[in-house]
């Protein structure tokens, strides 16, 4: 859908959805309560270079489900090059509202917060975190690998009474565990603070 007009003191805004295969856009205006803008993009096709089938990198092992973490910064940048070319003024926003319900676990350096910090609007975002980017693949909420790593979180916290009393949650495979079974059995040591919980 295209962009309506723009009119003085116009003030949008931007509602954006990271999706498993595709990034979902919307534009309100707020002081005329309507939507002047909606699109969408499939990363298959947009940024097929990177090879994805339904967001997701080809595997032989089902259990596996990962994708590019390069790609999901581009996509970010993608946003913003097609609210332009469809002739969304964007210099209107002063709200923005990210939604990734489907979740992806990325790794970076100790240099990504700096990177960030000092990020410069002129150059791509790519061009300016993948150096802090450590892993060319990150695990997205469908992955179900690290199966014996969570069946060791779950073990380990039976003797704080269980995971699931300390935090309202049971273990998955996916998304938490990856960090150790990145480090290895023997370099993640698991801590477990004092929970203070109160009711209103």
């Amino acid at each position: 859908m295209k962009a309506s007009r723009v009119i003085d003191d116009t003030v949008y805004a931007l509602g954006i959805d990271f999706g498993t295969q595709s990034v979902k856009m919307v534009v309100l205006d707020v002081y005329d309560p309507k939507v002047i803008y909606s699109g969408s993009f499939e990363y298959d096709s947009v940024l097929e270079r990177y090879g994805t089938q339904g967001g997701v990198l080809p595997t032989k092992r089902p259990e596996i489900r990962h994708t590019s973490p390069f790609m999901l910064i581009e996509a970010v940048d993608m946003v913003f090059w097609r609210l332009q070319e469809d002739g969304v003024d964007i210099s209107c926003l002063r709200v923005i509202k990210i939604d990734a319900m489907q979740h992806r676990t990325v790794y970076t350096d100790k240099t990504f917060l700096e990177r960030v910090m000092a990020f410069d609007p002129g150059r791509a975002l790519l061009q300016q975190i993948e150096p802090s980017i450590t892993r060319e693949t990150c695990p997205i909420w469908e992955d179900r690998a690290p199966v014996k790593e969570a069946a060791y979180l779950m073990n380990a916290l039976e003797e704080h009474s269980s995971i699931n009393v300390l935090t309202g949650n049971r273990v998955e495979s996916y998304v938490f565990p990856h960090p150790r079974s990145c480090c290895g059995p023997g370099n993640l040591r698991i801590s477990i603070p004092r929970l203070h919980t109160s009711f209103y």
